[in-house]
């Protein structure tokens, strides 16, 4: 049933902002649980990454990768994206699917590129790419003095959300929630059944 938000159940509405209002702050706390969620790609392909924006009014979340990376790849081939954060001190689990759209060497990557301090621009510029076989341990980032290098490597990936799944556990039992956006933006949001 898709509900229209004047006509929402309070309590879901008030839980859809608090949703929203940890994931907005998770990208400028270094401590919150929710700022690496688990990101899923492909066929079960999934991995920590770090969340790096979330903006409820846009119902997107941003995480950065390498654009030799698998998920780049994976992504590139079926946009599809599922996200998971974890919140044990609160109990909360948010699960966040989307459509993930791929941003390299545009403007969208230039603004977040460009926000980024050194240190985070330094692992893009890694020799040979992620994935690839060393024969010692190590990072692969060379010493070089141009931190800029790694521009072409860098991508940014927008998920978004079309839906979102919130989960509280209790120890009378868990309780949880669905919020489903159709392609109109139209929010439907009901009490499920963990």
């Amino acid at each position: 049933m898709i509900v229209n938000r004047t006509h929402m159940d309070p309590d879901l509405e008030s839980l859809a902002a608090e949703c929203w209002r940890l994931l907005e702050a998770a990208p400028a706390d270094r401590n919150s649980t929710f700022r690496t969620p688990v990101l899923a790609s492909g066929a079960a392909e999934a991995r920590t990454v770090v969340l790096r924006a979330a903006d409820a009014a846009s119902r997107t979340i941003a995480v950065f990768t390498d654009a030799r990376s698998a998920k780049a790849g994976q992504l590139a081939a079926g946009s599809r994206a599922c996200a998971v954060f974890y919140d044990p001190a609160r109990g909360v689990q948010l699960r966040l699917w989307g459509e993930a759209a791929l941003h390299h060497q545009d403007g969208v990557a230039q603004a977040y590129w460009g926000a980024l301090p050194d240190f985070g621009k330094r692992p893009y510029q890694s020799m040979p790419g992620p994935g690839a076989r060393r024969g010692k341990p190590g990072s692969g980032i060379p010493d070089v003095t141009d931190v800029d290098a790694g521009y072409p490597n860098f991508l940014v990936i927008l998920v978004t959300v079309t839906r979102l799944e919130w989960l509280r556990l209790e120890q009378g039992g868990n309780i949880s929630a669905r919020f489903d956006w159709d392609g109109t933006g139209r929010l439907s949001a009901s009490w499920i059944v963990p």
